[in-house]
């Protein structure tokens, strides 16, 4: 059986080596960006840092690990 992480491990470690974009080993800081678009009319997860950002999205992932929650807004 796997040991459940502490509290201090997650606070410290989520979202360290998982930036896919850039291969960053600590999360970037998106401060306030615009993001490209690929095409005209299609969704995707980032368009507006006001919106969404990648930045928040580590900071509630950990806070949800944290609580032992599946998400957190």
């Amino acid at each position: 059986m796997a040991r459940a992480k502490s509290y201090r491990t997650i606070a410290v470690a989520n979202g360290i080596a998982a930036d896919k974009a850039f291969g960053a080993v600590t999360p970037p800081l998106y401060l306030s960006s615009n993001f490209a678009f690929s095409k005209f009319e299609q969704s995707q997860d980032y368009e507006y840092t006001r919106t969404s950002n990648p930045t928040r999205d580590v900071l509630a992932d950990t806070l949800a690990k944290l609580e032992g929650g599946s998400g957190a807004v």
